[in-house]
């Protein structure tokens, strides 16, 4: 009689004790990943700061650059060129910057305020007549460009100008305002009295007299707005000779107004109600000729992706030399593991899965920053006290702006450098044989 031995508790099929033994250790892996972490503190936090503060530089940098294209955009748009403008129709192959563009005078019939005005989408609209003269001095005739606005209707604009000497003119007053860089070099003061000449509408040249009532700087858009002399539109018209004239009809709109519809129903409005056949007008987006705006963006753009290069780098290189280090430091402890059963992807994984946490807590905690600095300063904002840097964002005060992609790539630049930073090592330490790996020192 064969005596009963065996064990009555129930057999554990095979693939259930794999997927026990598997479970197990993963989790002891999460746990030596956790341990090694916390174990290199002193080049773990040196690491940790590294990624910490390149996050929080990514992320931020892209809120300035949001904040100074919404900030520039929004000078451009406010005291400029309108969202939108009519005028003469321009070669946009050519005429690519509204800077330097060329354009013809133009006439829309009486009454033409109120039914733009009327139109869906439409806040407001500002008259702008733009040409050519010469400024006649005691001692020479200059050649200088004229911009011309309705003082009472356009507060922005009038506040925008920062007064050196003088005042502004009031609206119809025979009164001029200068750059003071122009009125020293030509040694023009408050009170003198200067000529302007200039071709009129109609082919005829006239020339008249004004006082010059203020020397200005501007305070947005400061090298283009130095560029002109100023009168007030009505007095503009008298030395044209022309009192409907305009050469530029800047259109603001609503908030959240769509841009195409207006342009759609400007068109409409113009074809209905403008009969002249010269010049032919067009409805012109501001963004189309905002190539000098573009290219100043595009310089700051560059910048950002220089130093996202140069993050790039710098952590990838700690990364690397740390991954390193780590590994020669722990070959034992590797071979240790593969003895007890840990496949070279299991290692793999936990090496490189130390880099990715160390570096995910620390993009973390540098995007917290940012997001934090971000939030305070789109409160109070950052004084600006560089004049130049002043005047090309449009204010004595900076604004971040969110970006949602400037939080992702806080996030995955560090991730990205990371892994690959580790992969090589790591791949190269799991395939060491166990018996090599033991007698390394």
């Amino acid at each position: 009689m064969r005596g009963d031995t065996s064990d009555n508790s129930p057999a554990v099929p095979a693939f259930e004790q794999g997927a026990m033994a598997a479970m197990g250790l993963t989790h002891s892996r999460w746990l030596l990943v956790w341990r090694n972490v916390l174990r290199q503190r002193s080049r773990n936090l040196m690491l940790a700061t590294m990624i910490f503060f390149a996050s929080l530089v990514i992320v931020y940098f892209s809120q300035f650059l949001a904040g100074v294209s919404r900030n520039f955009s929004h000078n451009l748009i406010a005291l400029a060129s309108g969202d939108m403008y009519i005028s003469s129709k321009i070669k946009r192959e050519v005429d690519k910057s509204i800077f330097d563009r060329e354009y013809e005078y133009f006439r829309l019939p009486a009454g033409f305020e109120k039914q733009i005005e009327a139109l869906p989408g439409v806040a407001q609209q500002m008259s702008r007549l733009e040409f050519d003269a010469k400024v006649v001095s005691e001692l020479d005739n200059v050649p200088f460009r004229v911009m011309s606005f309705d003082v009472a209707r356009e507060s922005r604009l009038k506040n925008n100008f920062e007064f050196v000497e003088g005042r502004m003119f009031n609206s119809g007053e025979y009164g001029v305002i200068l750059p003071i860089d122009f009125a020293r070099r030509h040694e023009v003061k408050v009170g003198d009295q200067i000529r302007l000449l200039a071709q009129a509408a109609n082919n005829q040249v006239n020339l008249l007299d004004y006082t010059v009532t203020g020397l200005f700087k501007t305070q947005s858009l400061s090298a283009w707005f130095d560029n002109y002399v100023y009168v007030d539109l009505s007095v503009a018209r008298v030395l044209v000779n022309d009192k409907q004239a305009l050469t530029r009809l800047n259109i603001g709109l609503k908030e959240g107004a769509d841009p195409a519809l207006t342009t759609s129903a400007l068109n409409d409005w113009l074809k209905k109600n403008v009969t002249a056949e010269k010049p032919a007008l067009d409805v012109t987006p501001w963004v189309e000729g905002t190539a000098t705006f573009s290219e100043l963006t595009g310089a700051m753009q560059l910048s950002y992706m220089i130093l996202i290069t140069l993050i790039i780098i710098l952590v990838g290189a700690s990364l690397t030399f740390s991954t390193m280090m780590n590994i020669l430091e722990r070959t034992k402890e590797i071979a240790t593991l593969g003895a007890l059963g840990a496949t070279p992807s299991t290692i793999r994984k936990m090496l490189v899965g130390e880099s990715l946490v160390l570096a995910l807590l620390a993009a973390l905690a540098g995007m917290f920053a940012a997001a934090v600095i971000s939030l305070i300063t789109a409160h109070y904002g950052i004084p600006i006290t560089n004049k130049e840097l002043s005047g090309f964002l449009g204010s004595s005060y900076f604004f971040p702006a969110f970006n949602f992609a400037g939080y992702v790539a806080g996030l995955l630049v560090p991730l990205v450098i990371a892994f690959f930073a580790s992969f090589v090592f790591a791949h190269r330490a799991s395939r060491l044989p166990i018996a090599q790996a033991l007698a390394d020192r």
